[in-house]
């Protein structure tokens, strides 16, 4: 009994190894200068330094602060309203569940091209079919376009990880 306590102990400790030499390593390249890879010099905090006074990095912090907020909060709303839809006893309710699970099953470089041509501002389908309704009354750039690439990449966010999020509610739900 002994001996099974200190193989687990020992395989856990192996465990925590695995995973936290390579933490280790890449903080410790943080405080280096690696420019010259002949070379190692420490240069402690200094790189920390110049990371919080690029103006560049404050855009991608507040860029991806906005795309998560939005996204998983669109994410959850979207979610619980079809995790409540697919509770209820309905009809055909086995076959929608999987129906909903389609954009979450498909490899996502799939699906970033998919969208990718469907955003497409000449041949895209999206664009086909607002300009169709008159809701736009040219094509846009969705993905070339400063102003719309953050709406664009949203949407195709929520569209892939919104049924992973209602099975996750469902399953809340019915537990």
């Amino acid at each position: 009994m002994a001996q099974q306590r200190s193989t687990a102990a020992h395989q856990r400790t192996q465990t925590a190894w695995f995973f936290l030499t390579p933490m280790l390593a890449a903080l410790l390249f943080t405080d280096a200068n690696l420019s010259d890879l002949s070379t190692w010099k420490f240069v402690g905090i200094t790189n920390y330094s110049y990371l919080f006074e690029d103006p560049l990095w404050w855009r991608a912090v507040g860029n991806t602060l906005l795309f998560t907020f939005i996204s998983v909060g669109l994410e959850t709303a979207l979610g619980m309203v079809i995790a409540l839809t697919l509770d209820a006893h309905l009809p055909g309710r086995g076959l929608l569940r999987a129906a909903v699970l389609i954009p979450w099953a498909i490899p996502t470089v799939v699906s970033a091209k998919m969208w990718a041509w469907m955003l497409h501002d000449l041949y895209g389908v999206v664009n086909f079919l607002l300009l169709s309704v008159g809701l736009i009354d040219r094509p846009w750039a969705w993905l070339a376009d400063p102003s719309l690439s953050m709406a664009a990449i949203i949407m195709v966010d929520v569209w892939k990880a919104t049924p992973f999020m209602a099975l996750l509610i469902l399953a809340a739900l019915q537990a």
